[in-house]
């Protein structure tokens, strides 16, 4: 099993719990998710569950500090990603522990 096979299973896993009311199960999974992924795939996912509308903007916090080769790779990252982002017009904006504030994916509508 590779790890996104594994990563979903364990998604399909806490949203069933999520389903059952199991709320301190469905938690625990999520963190371990959580540890599986590598914050920008963390971030695509969070950003994929999201119903996105043209033109919005999404702000996103991160409970750790981090470096600008991370804010770099979580951009790329969604860049490549099917959601059509900067297609749609729609602006990334993240937030780490220590207060740093980057916007990862830019749209002409968010500069101006």
């Amino acid at each position: 099993m590779t790890k996104n096979e594994l990563i979903g299973l364990a998604e399909r896993e806490a949203d069933r719990l999520t389903d059952e009311n199991d709320h301190g199960a469905s938690t625990i999974m999520r963190e371990l998710i959580a540890r599986l992924r590598t914050t920008d795939e963390l971030v695509l996912a969070q950003v994929q569950r999201l119903r996105l509308e043209e033109g919005d903007t999404v702000v996103l916090t991160v409970p750790h500090e981090m470096t600008s080769e991370e804010f770099g790779a979580i951009g790329r990252t969604l860049e490549a990603s099917p959601l059509r982002l900067q297609e749609r017009n729609i602006a990334v904006i993240m937030l780490d522990r220590g207060a740093k504030l980057d916007v990862v994916l830019n749209t002409e509508r968010a500069t101006s």
